[in-house]
């Protein structure tokens, strides 16, 4: 590129006009404008617009495929959430029931043991009382005979 064939007048011109921030406001609505109006279609060659077309094919059938495997993959994770739900509250129950169960247990060995307790100390009351009152027997010594030696 030759910077002598370069119009730097124009430039500056546009450098300048941009300058302003409402005329680059401007600017940008217009070329918004020209793009949203645009058809693409009226500057392709025919061989171009097959393409396009094949493309969109796809793109549609693409997609309908990844919707089609998201309602599956939703339904399938719906039935899986349903259902450990299911074995959550059964399994809460369970725990409830086992509860209950071990505490009736645990309040009947605690009367079992109360009970026990009340008898044992009902019949070693009177056995500490004899043993108390209970003479000590002394042993007796045991004495050895001294024999007379014959010499």
């Amino acid at each position: 590129m030759d910077l002598s064939s370069i119009n730097w007048e124009k430039i500056k011109k546009e450098a300048l006009r941009f300058s302003d921030f409402d005329e680059v406001k401007k600017e940008l609505n217009h070329l918004a404008k020209e793009i949203q109006t645009f058809d693409i279609q009226k500057h392709l060659s025919p061989s171009a617009k097959k393409k396009v077309k094949e493309m969109e094919s796809t793109y549609n059938q693409l997609l309908s495929r990844i919707n089609r495997a998201q309602r599956q993959f939703d339904r399938e994770f719906n039935k899986a959430l349903s259902q450990l739900k299911k074995t959550r509250t059964e399994a809460q129950k369970q725990v409830k029931k086992v509860k209950s169960k071990a505490s009736a247990h645990k309040k009947k060995i605690k009367k079992v043991t109360m009970d026990l307790k009340k008898r044992v100390t009902k019949k070693a009351a009177p056995k500490r009382s004899k043993k108390t009152t209970k003479k000590v027997t002394t042993t007796k010594k045991k004495t050895t005979k001294k024999r007379a030696s014959t010499k």
